[in-house]
């Protein structure tokens, strides 16, 4: 078993991006669950939700190989050994995850034209509201967003 995102998915590694977690003892074949351990709370759950789905019916439809598991903490490895692995690492701003959606055609095509606009220019006007705001300031005015 594996996960459609390079370098980031791990057999019961509480660190990994995507987390497989199987069955209990005697169940392994037949029960599993995936943590997705890569949203915060400023998250939107609904569209995070639909770009997970996007992303998997993408890969179904593609054929795409799954790549191996990460066995270790992805932080823990030098930036040399993450290239290796093929393992990037995610946007670490809002206005970095912005452009990095913007750019990624499979989920602006799947989300459409007027919806991937918007959610750019909603998450753009955020980043400049909060450029200035500490994270206590930030995480208040978010709390209860969504």
């Amino acid at each position: 078993m594996g996960c459609a995102v390079p370098g980031v998915c791990g057999h019961e590694n509480r660190e990994a991006a995507l987390r497989l977690v199987t069955g209990s003892g005697g169940e392994e074949d037949r029960a599993s669950n995936l943590e997705v351990k890569v949203l915060d709370l400023s998250a939107n759950p609904y569209l995070c939700m639909a770009g997970l789905l996007f992303a998997g019916m993408a890969g179904i439809r593609e054929g795409v190989a799954l790549p191996g598991l990460v066995d270790v903490d992805p932080a823990s490895l030098t930036d040399e050994e993450r290239s290796r692995r093929g393992i990037d690492r995610l946007p670490s701003s809002l206005a970095a995850a912005t452009d990095a959606f913007e750019a990624d055609t499979m989920l602006t095509e799947a989300f459409g034209t007027e919806l991937s606009a918007t959610i750019v220019d909603v998450r753009r006007a955020e980043a400049a509201r909060f450029a200035d705001a500490s994270d206590e300031e930030i995480a208040a005015a978010l709390r209860w967003a969504f």
